[in-house]
């Protein structure tokens, strides 16, 4: 039911920006939202996890990322979708999240 609304309302979204510049203007729309505000985003250890099938907007955010960030950590997960891991995996999320939480607190 998550996967399905979350679709649609990102679906409603790309149709409000399409007709004034196509799929540039969807692309435009989402990296302003998406990759620019990557520069607010500060710290020591920050990692960045991605699907290959996201692959359109997260490469120019990793990228992005990277440029503000070099030693930022990037995982790709194959054949994921976005948001997909976090859905279909939450606890595999939860202890991937902990060991990182448990190993900056012992370093």
């Amino acid at each position: 039911m998550f996967r399905s609304h979350y679709f649609d309302v990102l679906l409603d979204e790309c149709k409000k920006i399409y007709p004034f510049g196509g799929k540039q203007a969807v692309l435009n729309g989402y990296k302003s939202i998406y990759t620019n505000r990557l520069e607010s985003i500060h710290g020591a250890d920050i990692h960045f996890w991605y699907g290959t099938k996201e692959a359109f907007v997260a490469k120019p955010q990793v990228k992005h990322l990277l440029s503000l960030c070099p030693q930022a950590h990037i995982e790709v997960f194959q054949g994921m979708n976005h948001g997909q891991l976090l859905i279909d995996h939450p606890e595999e999320i939860a202890q991937r999240i902990t060991k990182l939480l448990i190993q900056k607190n012992y370093h």
